[in-house]
């Protein structure tokens, strides 16, 4: 009886694939025959393109503890042709499923970040999670030895200042996108539009301030007072308008830890005035150039047209700050 239904067991499976080939169905290739792309570092190199895939490299990771890598390269008249010309260089099959990571180069305008990451997308759709970033042109020698350890430190650096875009960014808004800016151990950012020469924000309060505000992040990590202070916060904003067309921006820091590093043993009053000041000013400096024709970095649009109609331009929003004990 028991040999019967092994017999049988064996045809089963030898028709179920007999069948499959003949509907032409194949089976997935191995995990290990697979390319599996960690990152993307796209660069501008003059006319050409390039771009550089950081891959993880399984006969290294399965000898080791520590995470390995490999990198391969493709160069073109444009980012579509540098990415083919990578991928042809890889001889399994390129899976994009675990990509969590792109960067675009800083001097690239709008247009430039929405073509490329459609051409993202189009590559690893669904599209999973990652994070996004500008980044200054690199040596191509000196990006091909340093990718590992870079795609590294931008992770810590998401996770340490709550870091989350994606490809969803880009395209969530018709003719304008905003992301982080890489800087080694802190980030700057940039607001792009149709059209427009991109706006940096370089100064690391402000940079942060304006991902927050972008909903890009939910922390504050940095230096104030030229220098002389600490604050670590995780961060809320509301919007608000009223019906004469007025807009606020409500920024809650939610138990912040406001540290005197000057020795002179401030108060912490006078160290959350100082904060708050700041705050105000560099968003003050920051906003002066944005909100011009329709542009709306902060989305502020929306709730300005719910309590008063329609407004073009939209208001340029002020600045509430609320500290939370």
């Amino acid at each position: 009886m028991a040999f019967g239904k092994k017999i049988r067991a064996c045809l089963t499976a030898g028709m179920l694939a007999g069948g499959l080939l003949l509907s032409g169905c194949t089976a997935a290739p191995l995990l290990s025959q697979r390319e599996i792309v960690r990152a993307a570092f796209f660069q501008q190199q003059g006319a050409r393109s390039a771009v550089f895939l950081l891959l993880a490299d399984s006969a290294q990771n399965a000898e080791g503890q520590q995470p390995a890598y490999k990198v391969v390269t493709g160069h073109g008249d444009n980012p579509e042709q540098a990415l083919e010309k990578a991928e042809n260089s890889l001889e399994g099959q390129v899976f994009y499923g675990l990509l969590d990571l792109a960067t675009f180069p800083t001097q690239y305008n709008w247009q430039n970040v929405v073509d490329t990451a459609r051409l993202l997308y189009d590559k690893t759709k669904p599209a999973p999670q990652m994070i996004l970033f500008l980044m200054d042109e690199m040596p191509e020698q000196q990006l091909v030895k340093n990718a590992g350890d870079l795609y590294e430190e931008m992770e810590k650096a998401q996770v340490r200042y709550d870091l989350k875009n994606g490809l969803q960014t880009v395209f969530s808004e018709k003719n304008e996108c905003a992301l982080p800016v890489w800087k080694g151990t802190e980030y700057g950012f940039s607001f792009l539009q149709k059209d427009k020469e991109p706006l940096m924000v370089k100064e690391a309060i402000a940079a942060q301030l304006a991902a927050v505000l972008s909903e890009q992040s939910d922390r504050l990590e940095c230096l104030f007072d030229q220098e002389s202070a600490a604050l670590q916060t995780q961060t809320y904003v509301q919007h608000c308008a009223d019906q004469v067309g007025q807009n606020e921006l409500r920024l809650t820091l939610i138990d912040p830890e406001i540290r005197d590093i000057s020795g002179e043993g401030r108060e912490p009053v006078q160290l959350q005035q100082l904060l708050c000041n700041e705050l105000q000013q560099v968003f003050a400096d920051f906003t002066r150039n944005l909100y011009t024709d329709q542009f709306d970095p902060f989305r502020t649009g929306i709730w300005v047209a719910a309590q008063s109609g329609s407004q073009k331009p939209v208001p340029q929003p002020s600045l509430m700050i609320h500290l939370e004990p």
